[in-house]
């Protein structure tokens, strides 16, 4: 997955974006994903999202996922806290991508590349 691609399915992923989340997660800790998940899934829920809006949200949670997937598997945290932030990130990603269109299933697609590249 080349750094300088944008996306390879969906034109709206931005690798930079997740990277960017990556090194939040990595600076702050465990403490960041539970903001940044909550945040994103409060988005998704919020009444007054204006439907043309929708892909950028949608969007931005695999992004989101990605980043905090990205940190996840690196070597920076020890076990336990690992366990923790994959607690908190399978059951928000399983909402967020239960509620995906086919339209917008090219950015989770992106999203896993992403995660599974891992350069």
């Amino acid at each position: 997955y080349p750094k300088t691609r944008l996306s390879h399915v969906s034109y709206v992923f931005k690798s930079k974006h997740a990277r960017q989340v990556k090194s939040v997660v990595n600076l702050c800790g465990a403490d960041s994903v539970k903001a940044l998940l909550e945040s994103a899934v409060a988005n998704l829920k919020s009444p007054d999202l204006d439907p043309a809006d929708e892909r950028i949200h949608e969007c931005a949670v695999s992004e989101i996922f990605a980043g905090i997937a990205r940190a996840i598997t690196s070597d920076r945290f020890d076990d336990a806290t690992r366990d923790a932030m994959w607690g908190l990130l399978v059951p928000a990603a399983e909402l967020a991508i239960s509620n995906v269109s086919y339209e917008f299933s090219a950015d989770w697609a992106d999203a896993l590349r992403f995660c599974a590249a891992k350069r």
